[in-house]
């Protein structure tokens, strides 16, 4: 799993440092800046909580590793497609954001359900107890923004859902994992 997020990582870092490489030549789009911030972010966390925590796991199965290795898929899939793979001169990335909003929104979605599914995996009780009230809240948040992101094109909404998702995966983050 962690080269499955190494390779993420690196795919938004790589599409990152093209961005300030061809900085004269594209159209540069703030939201899209955030949201690829907000993907590596996931990323980070990603492997400081899902990829750490099931190193103390004594069995493993083939579905558990499928469905965990199908939760990074996906967020690679959201890194490769957040930053276009080549910074073509005359590129606008607020058009293009526009252009990848549907799938990205989508494969958003899908991240939070394989979140859901991974935190399921260890047992209601883990859930309940390790987790709590508020993990139910962030993951309901999180799916309603994406659906409202998926249906919108209102800018300033785009970059109130891009925050929002960055202060709650923050908090939400420091409270529950500061340590694993």
């Amino acid at each position: 799993m962690s080269i499955v997020v190494g390779l993420g990582v690196t795919r938004v870092l790589s599409g990152l440092a093209a961005m300030i490489e061809h900085r004269t030549e594209i159209q540069f789009d703030g939201l899209t800046l955030w949201w690829a911030m907000n993907v590596l972010a996931y990323h980070v966390i990603y492997w400081w909580v899902v990829v750490n925590n099931w190193r103390f796991l004594e069995e493993w199965s083939l579905p558990r590793f499928g469905a965990l290795f199908l939760y990074g898929v996906l967020l690679f899939f959201s890194a490769a497609l957040i930053l276009p793979s080549r910074m073509t001169p005359g590129i606008d990335l607020k058009v293009r954001f526009e252009s990848i909003r549907k799938p990205f929104f989508l494969l958003w979605i899908l991240v939070g359900f394989s979140e859901w599914t991974d935190s399921l995996s260890k047992g209601v009780e883990y859930v309940r107890a390790e987790l709590g009230p508020v993990y139910y809240g962030v993951m309901a948040v999180s799916g309603i923004l994406s659906l409202v992101a998926i249906w919108t094109s209102d800018r300033r909404l785009h970059y109130a859902i891009a925050a929002c998702f960055s202060v709650m995966y923050a908090a939400w983050t420091l409270r529950a994992f500061s340590t694993i």
